[in-house]
């Protein structure tokens, strides 16, 4: 129970809802680990400060996420988090021995799917909670962004004009 200005908030926790917030801090915090390996494997001033700012910018997610799960009831669990930090650090170190165009198409297509997630989250769980919603719009927002530029370098690097295949 919370206690605030004299009056008590009783926690009641949704497992399902735990469960979903989990998953996206242990996605959240291989996405650190992902860019901070691609920022030390990069070679390119450019991309590689890029990758040191999205890592940046998944932090603040993964410290959101801890901080919401707490301020829910809930306990950030590492169970989920280590298994993923420890399958995105083999994958990310792998992918950054094979070359910069793998490594900006593996940051694209997990930017895909963290936006895929997070729509999905929003539509199951907006209308039980709008604030936790709309805040989950800003970080696929990042996300996206963070997608869209490596798509954008990826096409520049293989000499592809993205602007002929958009309609």
């Amino acid at each position: 129970m919370n206690n605030i200005h004299g009056v008590v908030f009783i926690m009641i926790k949704n497992p399902l809802l735990f469960f979903h917030m989990n998953r996206f801090l242990a996605f959240e915090r291989g996405a650190v680990r992902i860019y901070e390996s691609f920022a030390k494997a990069i070679k390119d001033e450019e991309i590689k400060k890029y990758m040191e700012k999205f890592a940046d910018i998944e932090y603040t997610h993964v410290q959101f996420w801890e901080k919401e799960i707490i301020k829910r009831g809930g306990k950030p669990t590492t169970k989920i988090a280590d298994i993923a930090v420890f399958g995105t650090s083999l994958i990310s170190t792998g992918v950054s021995k094979t070359g910069l165009l793998n490594m900006l198409r593996l940051g694209y297509y997990s930017e895909e799917i963290a936006v895929r997630d997070y729509s999905y989250f929003v539509t199951l769980w907006r209308k039980k909670y709008p604030q936790l919603a709309d805040k989950i719009w800003q970080i696929a927002s990042d996300e996206e962004l963070h997608g869209i530029w490596q798509k954008e370098k990826l096409y520049e690097l293989l000499g592809i004009n993205p602007g002929k295949y958009r309609t």
